[in-house]
């Protein structure tokens, strides 16, 4: 069985023991993840609304994952349905409950189609970061935040 990127996106309030690294200067969004993954463990994101009111997470179950390379972030592919598959649309927007979170989980496979297949390879060693984009009213201006963490 192919290993393909496992997306869970879950509604809840999350505690965790482990340190966390979380998005500073964003009133609205934190982002809590790991400064640092080992090679092959699963990174895990929870995307908790701090503001007051709902926000809204667009493309809530594709992973934007970015990597630092000669100055400048580049976007990973990160298929949200392997290739061979049929799948339904994503939701263009979740909405999310102020001091509620969702969970994102990335299994650190970059995935491609190549002649109606999936290809996937490990990612590389260094400096990673989640790209959030959302919105603070269904159609308010979109907003950008980020998380950066490292793959040892």
């Amino acid at each position: 069985m192919k290993n393909y990127i496992l997306l869970v996106v879950v509604f809840s309030l999350f505690a965790c023991n482990v340190q966390k690294n979380s998005t500073k200067g964003d009133k609205n969004i934190e982002i809590i993840t790991k400064n640092s993954y080992s090679m092959k463990e699963n990174i895990d994101f929870v995307i908790k609304n701090k503001s007051e009111a709902n926000i809204f997470i667009l493309n809530p179950l594709e992973i934007n994952i970015e990597y630092f390379e000669s100055d400048k972030w580049t976007k990973q592919s990160i298929l949200y349905c392997p290739c061979e598959n049929s799948c339904p649309n994503p939701p263009q927007m979740l909405e999310v409950k102020k001091s509620k979170s969702i969970s994102q989980k990335w299994n650190q496979k970059i995935t491609w189609c190549a002649d109606r297949t999936t290809k996937e390879k490990q990612a590389t060693k260094g400096k990673y970061r989640l790209v959030i984009k959302y919105r603070t009213s269904e159609l308010g201006k979109i907003i950008k935040t980020t998380k950066e963490f490292k793959i040892n």
